[in-house]
């Protein structure tokens, strides 16, 4: 991992926003992070893996060798939508939205790439390796996890109305 200055010190802050003695609040314990091209989710990975979760090889990893720290970074298209409804199974999208936002501070790089795309790889095909051999259940973050999750929530009547 290579990291410019610049992405190194957004990386300590997002760190600390989320998880360090200078949180913004108790509620504040994820990051949006965002740039001009994507957007990701910063979570503590101790809440990836409570949720038995595996995020795609879309997300990142950072480990915080200072506090022996992990983070995940989940990407937007697939591996958010799948931890927001693992993590907050019996809410309504609106609802969701409403829980997520409260949660979340905002990172917004809007003219240049975000240092997110500089960390590692999350190490998706290793970590669902070494849980299926330690005989462990867990979510596969794949689009037929999305779709049975979602088919799930929709026989719930959790999903928001269809725009007319």
């Amino acid at each position: 991992m290579n990291l410019t200055p610049n992405h190194q010190q957004s990386l300590e802050i997002v760190i600390k926003a989320i998880a360090g003695g200078d949180r913004l609040s108790d509620s504040t314990d994820m990051a949006w992070i965002s740039d001009p091209g994507h957007a990701w989710l910063a979570v503590d990975a101790d809440l990836i893996t409570e949720l038995m979760y595996v995020p795609t090889k879309y997300s990142y990893f950072y480990f915080d060798e200072k506090n022996q720290r992990s983070f995940v970074f989940l990407e937007e298209d697939l591996d958010l939508g799948i931890f927001v409804d693992l993590l907050l199974p019996d809410l309504t999208d609106e609802e969701q939205k409403a829980n997520m936002k409260g949660r979340m501070v905002h990172f917004t790089h809007p003219d240049h790439d975000s240092f997110v795309r500089s960390l590692h790889r999350f190490p998706s095909a290793q970590v669902a390796q070494a849980l299926t051999e330690r005989g462990s259940t867990f979510v596969e973050s794949s689009m037929d996890a999305a779709a049975a999750i979602w088919r799930k929530r929709k026989d719930r009547g959790l999903l928001a109305a269809a725009p007319a």
